[in-house]
């Protein structure tokens, strides 16, 4: 499959409900004309919500289970539904409902394994998502540490081990790769990542990367504090973040 294909798992859920029209109610003894008014709202409604019911009986495919452990085949309808898309949303009503992330586990198998997505997104933090990603490539780290925020769940664990075994399979030749889709903190250990790569690829660069991340990194842990600095500051950071990314692109370009 050459085109990347992504999952994006956010907390989005779309509802479908029907409105229901009811009639309103007199003292005086109906005349003939009034009891076609307060009925005819109400078979109207009925008419829609069977419609509705129809539509979605027509449409709903039955699913066998919520296990992630058990066979995918009763997912396979989702072929048809995704079809070439190199992106599939996953919604959730709640952050913490077991048969959600039960079902989410198995959507993700089945998109990997059958459908060849390799990005997986989700609503949690920049930074945890690329220690996460650290955790399904390498094995190193504690995954439930770094769902703490959002997502401390034995449900969405069970899934991120699956995807560090299914990483740790040489058999799988394409990686699944885990991002976080969030930011509401970059710790330290974000900006350590961008000076090691640049202590390694490009050390020439290095003075004026840790110059221009040495007052960022300071301020960048906690948003709560970050919002209440003064626009020209935020602005001197933004600056600072922006002239690393133009010097790393300048170097990109050059090779």
């Amino acid at each position: 499959m050459n085109k990347r294909r992504e999952m994006i798992y956010g907390g989005v859920a779309v509802m479908l409900s029907a409105a229901i029209l009811t009639a309103g109610c007199s003292t005086r003894p109906a005349e003939k004309s009034d009891q076609i008014r307060t009925t005819q709202p109400v078979e109207t409604a009925q008419i829609s919500q069977n419609s509705i019911a129809k539509s979605l009986e027509s449409q709903a495919k039955q699913l066998k289970t919520l296990d992630p452990k058990q066979p995918l085949d009763d997912l396979k309808p989702l072929n048809d539904m995704i079809g070439n898309a190199n992106y599939v949303g996953l919604g959730e009503a709640t952050h913490g409902s077991s048969e959600i992330f039960m079902m989410k586990h198995r959507l993700v198998k089945y998109l990997v394994t059958e459908l060849g997505f390799t990005n997986f997104g989700i609503e949690e933090d920049w930074g945890n998502g690329l220690k996460l990603n650290e955790y399904i490539q390498t094995g190193k780290g504690d995954p439930r540490e770094f769902l703490k925020l959002l997502y401390p769940t034995d449900e969405i664990v069970a899934m991120v081990e699956w995807m560090r075994e299914y990483n740790s399979d040489p058999v799988n030749k394409k990686k699944i790769q885990f991002v976080g889709l969030d930011l509401k903190m970059l710790d330290q250990s974000v900006f350590d990542k961008v000076i090691n790569y640049v202590k390694e690829h490009h050390p020439d660069l290095l003075p004026e990367v840790e110059q221009s991340y040495k007052e960022l990194s300071s301020v960048a842990g906690n948003l709560q504090e970050y919002m209440k600095l003064t626009t020209e500051v935020k602005e001197k950071h933004m600056a600072n973040a922006q002239k690393v990314v133009k010097l790393l692109e300048d170097k990109t370009k050059v090779e």
